[in-house]
């Protein structure tokens, strides 16, 4: 497979329907260790690292990519998701920074309250942060993002820190639902079927739907899906590869099954998807 290297830095601004949830662990190729969540509009509900914790605007989160984030309330969610490696860290990031990130790394989640001002500058960077992340947009590309990251770093430490309270859940369940999407994170090119992931738990496929339900609102299969039409689209987006090649790469037995599910899942075929923003196409 020719696959564009990816960069260590991710970044995209979402828009969360009322009544949808992410699980940021099948939103990737690139598997990355940690995310900012910087909210514009509405509010989500996010559940990681033993904490369960409600965003609304003028907030920002930093946690673990391992995530599940719910709309909350009666209006669409609006928010930044900047996601990235302590490789990223280590190598963009100033002397002054390090200390705060790690710390915040090792402790799981936290939870800033920022001021109108800073929310001004830190849009700003954002917007400066995804033009530049992508993979070889220019030779300035990685220096302006090192800057621009240190400078959203900066506005964060001088912004007040809130602890979001304990969860305390159904531990077994969210344990079980873990194991179940990390498994899809690395089967899921080899594995399609519920039950394949049932029996490496040793459970019935019936109780596993059940519980990833009750936990995700989402049953097991649709996020199988979800995360095979995430993958085709990023090395569609990533990527020289041919459809055909693609194909097998996901596991389908023919080209003609892969792309009638990917209409199926995002209206469009995969070429005329890689080919959206091509003048003419």
């Amino acid at each position: 497979m020719t696959l564009i290297p990816l960069p260590d830095l991710n970044v995209k601004l979402l828009q969360l329907p009322i009544s949808s949830v992410i699980v940021t662990f099948l939103s990737s190729v690139q598997q990355y260790e940690y995310m900012l969540i910087i909210m514009l509009e509405g509010v989500i509900e996010l559940l990681c690292a033993g904490h369960k914790t409600r965003l609304q605007s003028s907030q920002v989160i930093f946690t673990k990519k391992n995530s599940f984030i719910k709309s909350y309330g009666n209006r669409d969610a609006r928010f930044w998701m900047v996601s990235f490696n302590r490789h990223f860290i280590i190598n963009s990031l100033y002397t002054i920074h390090p200390p705060v990130i790690s710390k915040m790394a090792d402790n799981g989640c936290h939870r800033f309250q920022i001021d109108g001002d800073t929310q001004k500058i830190i849009k700003k960077l954002l917007f400066l942060l995804e033009k530049n992340s992508g993979p070889s947009i220019s030779p300035n590309s990685a220096t302006i993002c090192q800057l621009t990251f240190n400078l959203m770093c900066s506005c964060l430490a001088e912004s007040e820190i809130i602890k979001p309270a304990a969860y305390h859940g159904n531990a077994r369940k969210e344990t079980i639902t873990v194991k179940f999407l990390n498994l899809v994170s690395a089967k899921v090119l080899t594995h399609h079927d519920v039950r394949y992931y049932a029996d490496s738990l040793c459970m019935t496929q019936g109780n596993l739907t059940k519980i990833i339900k009750e936990v995700t609102g989402i049953t097991p299969k649709t996020l199988i899906e979800q995360a095979l039409i995430n993958t085709a689209k990023e090395m569609l987006d990533k990527s020289l590869i041919t459809i055909y090649t693609l194909a097998e790469e996901l596991g389908f037995k023919s080209s003609s099954a892969f792309i009638n599910f990917f209409r199926r899942h995002s209206g469009t075929t995969p070429a005329d998807y890689r080919n959206r923003n091509i003048p003419g196409k």
